[in-house]
C-alpha cells in the first residue's frame, strides 16, 4: 500500500522534471503544437511504464479501454464541455459583463482561421488524454487505498498545484480552487462511468471552447485565432480577469453543480472496481 501511494506522490514531480527537460531539449522546435505533442507523448509513455512495469498493473486499469460504450462516453463528454463553457458565456451575457461577441468566421478570414482551429483541437486532445491518464488514471489508482475522498482530493490538489506552477502569472484567488474542483469533477466522472473517456472528452472541449471557440483568455493570454471573439468587462471574480473564465466565481458555480451531479451518479453506481469503498 505504502509504495503505491509513494509512486502516486512521485508522479507529479517526475512530470515536472520531464516537462522542464523537454522545454530545454525542444527549444529548436518553434511550432507549439509539435512541442506539446512531444511532451504529451513522453508523459503518456512514462505513465504506461510506471503502471505496467513499476506497479505491475494492467494498462486497462488506467481507464482508457475500448469496451462497449466508450465512444458514446467520449462524445457525451465533448458535448458537455462545450455546453459548460457556453453556460459561462451565457451567464456573462445575462449579467451584462459580455461586452461583445464577434463571429470571426467570415469568407475573408476563413483561410487564416482554418489552419488554427483544427490543430488547436488536436493539441487540446493531447493535453486532455495526457492529464487524465496521469491524474485520474495513474494517481487516482495509486491513492485509492487511502479511501475514496482522500484519493479524489489529493489527486485534485496535485493537479491544481502543477497548473499553478505552470501558470504563475495573472493568478486569481479562484483560479487554483477551480482547477482543483475540475480535478474532483473529472475524478467523479471517471467513477460514475467506469472509464476516462467522459472526463477526457469534457477536458478536451472545455479547453478548446475557451480558447478557440470563444477566444477567451486561459492563463496565458487570449488567442489571436478563434471562431468567436468574446470581450468581457467586470470585476475579476466574475470574469476571471486576465486569467480567464477558469478564475471566476461563475466557473466555481458551474463546476460545483456538475460535481453534485456526478457525485450522485457515482454513489448510485455499483463500484466493484473500488472494492466497496462506499461501505
Amino acid at each position: 500500500m505504502r509504495h503505491e501511494v509513494f509512486h502516486g506522490l512521485l508522479a507529479g514531480p517526475a512530470m515536472v522534471v520531464v516537462a522542464m527537460a523537454v522545454s530545454v531539449l525542444a527549444r529548436p522546435i518553434r511550432d507549439p503544437l509539435w512541442f506539446q505533442l512531444i511532451l504529451n507523448l513522453l508523459v503518456v509513455a512514462l505513465v504506461l511504464v510506471a503502471q505496467c512495469y513499476l506497479n505491475r498493473r494492467p494498462a486497462a486499469e488506467l481507464g482508457l479501454t475500448t469496451r462497449r460504450g466508450w465512444l458514446w462516453q467520449l462524445v457525451a463528454g465533448m458535448v458537455l464541455g462545450v455546453l459548460a463553457v457556453s453556460a459561462l458565456v451565457a451567464a456573462l451575457a445575462a449579467g451584462g459583463w459580455l461586452v461583445r461577441l464577434t463571429l470571426q468566421w467570415t469568407t475573408r478570414q476563413a483561410e487564416s482561421l482554418a489552419p488554427h482551429l483544427a490543430p488547436g483541437l488536436l493539441g487540446m486532445l493531447g493535453v486532455a488524454v495526457c492529464e487524465e491518464l496521469l491524474f485520474r488514471g495513474y494517481m487516482l489508482e495509486r491513492f485509492r487505498r487511502l479511501g475514496l475522498p482522500v484519493a479524489l482530493l489529493l489527486s485534485a490538489a496535485i493537479f491544481s498545484l502543477l497548473h499553478f506552477l505552470n501558470q504563475a502569472h495573472d493568478q486569481t484567488l479562484l483560479g487554483p480552487l477551480n482547477i482543483a474542483l475540475a480535478g474532483v469533477l473529472f475524478g467523479l466522472a471517471r467513477l460514475a462511468t467506469g472509464s476516462l473517456w467522459l472526463p477526457v472528452g469534457f477536458h478536451w472541449t472545455w479547453n478548446w471552447s475557451i480558447i478557440f471557440l470563444y477566444g477567451l483568455p486561459m492563463y496565458r493570454g487570449a488567442p489571436s485565432n478563434s471562431l468567436f471573439t468574446a470581450e468581457v468587462a467586470g470585476p475579476w471574480w466574475i470574469t476571471g480577469g486576465a486569467y480567464g473564465p477558469e478564475g471566476s466565481l461563475l466557473a466555481t458555480a458551474v463546476l460545483a453543480l456538475l460535481i453534485a451531479h456526478y457525485w450522485r451518479q457515482s454513489r448510485q453506481r455499483q463500484l466493484t472496481y473500488w472494492d466497496g469503498v462506499w461501505k
